[in-house]
């Protein structure tokens, strides 16, 4: 018996990257995958599993952008939680929130907004542990560092061999991430293998996080 047979899997976002590779991995384990994107807006924005960095046409630091930002990374996690938390109370189930390195370093100008959302994204997770807990209900965040996504492969934004070229140094395992790494903690946290596990944060960064900067070459 696969580890999700006859459960339901929400996924947002699922239709590029991180999201996508996360509702296969679901479906490779017999779950039922319940999809959700829009894909009208992938050709305007830089999309993370459901999330933005900024709106392209707009001030970094403009509330027009924090808006647009919080709206998707932030209140439509928070929107999604009320409304199955009835439903995962009956089931005992679990929420894995796709959070970012950027919660814990600021970044630059262009991802103020970017950062501020998924710190609130992690301060939500801790304020709910204790209560969905009584519930059995789980609730983890995966905080991922770069992660190298079809999206990101196509992107105008930035040279790509560049940007590569400067993760490879500052990170650890002197490379990006895949959405395929990403989406097996995700899966793994929604799994029972991870019965005990809830209010935490996982990072998953090739050891960004830990990474002194000093010892850049």
């Amino acid at each position: 018996m696969k580890r999700f047979e006859g459960k339901v899997a929400v996924v947002t976002g699922s239709s590029s990257g991180i999201g996508r590779a996360t509702a296969i991995a679901f479906a490779s384990e017999s779950a039922k995958v319940v999809i959700h994107a829009r894909i009208e807006d992938l050709a305007d924005l830089k999309v993370n599993n459901a999330g933005v960095t900024k709106k392209l046409q707009s001030s970094p630091m403009s509330i027009e952008n924090y808006d647009f930002v919080m709206g998707i990374n932030l209140r439509a996690p928070l929107q999604l939680t009320n409304l199955a938390l009835p439903y995962l109370k009956e089931t005992k189930g679990c929420i894995v929130n796709v959070s970012s390195l950027g919660a814990f370093r600021a970044m630059v100008i262009d991802q103020l907004h970017y950062c501020i959302s998924k710190a609130g994204l992690d301060a939500f997770m801790r304020g709910c542990t204790d209560e969905f807990g009584k519930y059995g209900v789980r609730i983890n965040n995966v905080n991922l560092g770069s992660i190298r996504t079809g999206m990101f492969n196509n992107s105008k934004q930035f040279d790509i061999d560049t940007y590569v070229n400067t993760i490879n140094k500052r990170v650890p395992l002197q490379r990006m991430g895949t959405s395929e790494e990403a989406a097996k903690i995700i899966v793994f946290l929604a799994s029972d293998d991870a019965s005990y596990v809830s209010g935490a944060n996982w990072v998953v960064d090739g050891g960004l996080n830990s990474h002194s900067a000093s010892s850049e070459k």
